[in-house]
């Protein structure tokens, strides 16, 4: 008599075989409803979809900074420093509110308390918060710089006559030496100054961030779903 072995992945009761790891459509990114899943914060959501939504937010983000790094002249040559700063703020706190959306709805899944979302929030705080300063110092910079420019001009004192006419040996001497380098100080700008803006603040922000990241990846996305904690507690 000869039996057939039935391959595992064949099993009526495993939902998609070719992703063991999703047991039905509430995990199926497939099927998610992607404008709850960022906009409705009263909802749940699962491991696997939130890993998804993540990961579409973070490409997102990417584009967001580059597009701002363009513009505001810190990668590539731009005359519109402005443009670099509204797309930087604007982008990355309407993407900052979906992925707090998400992280709600994935902590009450998780039976977590949703205020935790509030701790990826703290990178941006931060960097925005810089990027505001460094906005509102500017005036002073540029006073600064030019009232400096200015001085400079003023002190510079009048050439005697006397010390005029040197030695012509000493001149022709001097003139075949080649004249010393000089150190060009980068003038002082409101667009120069713009530019930097997205830069300092996109330091702090990815630095904070890698610690969010952290918190999202290991502790977030891992916590298991409530109805999974109370039937490993009931058996």
């Amino acid at each position: 008599m000869r039996t057939e072995m039935t391959p595992a992945t064949t099993n009526p009761d495993v939902y998609d075989p070719h992703h063991p790891w999703i047991s039905g459509p509430d995990e199926d990114p497939s099927k998610a409803d992607w404008a709850k899943e960022f906009m409705d914060p009263s909802g749940t959501t699962k491991k696997p979809v939130f890993l998804r939504g993540q990961s579409l937010l973070g490409i997102t983000r990417l584009a967001v900074i580059v597009a701002s790094l363009y513009f505001s002249g810190e990668t590539f040559v731009s005359d519109s420093p402005l443009w670099g700063i509204g797309i930087f703020f604007l982008g990355m706190t309407l993407l900052l509110i979906l992925s707090m959306v998400s992280h709600v709805r994935r902590l009450r899944d998780a039976g977590k308390t949703p205020l935790l979302a509030l701790i990826i929030a703290i990178p941006f705080i931060l960097s925005a918060t810089l990027g505001v300063l460094t906005v509102m110092s500017i005036p002073g910079k540029v006073e600064a710089y030019e009232a400096k420019i200015a001085g400079s001009a003023i002190s510079v004192p009048e050439t005697d006559a006397t010390e005029a006419a040197a030695d012509e040996d000493s001149a022709e001497e001097a003139a075949r030496r080649p004249p010393p380098e000089t150190h060009r100080e980068t003038p002082i700008t409101v667009k120069n100054q713009l530019a930097g803006v997205v830069g300092g603040s996109l330091g702090i922000w990815m630095l904070l961030s890698f610690f969010a990241t952290l918190f999202t990846l290991f502790y977030v996305a891992r916590r298991p779903s409530i109805e999974h904690t109370s039937s490993r507690l009931v058996s």
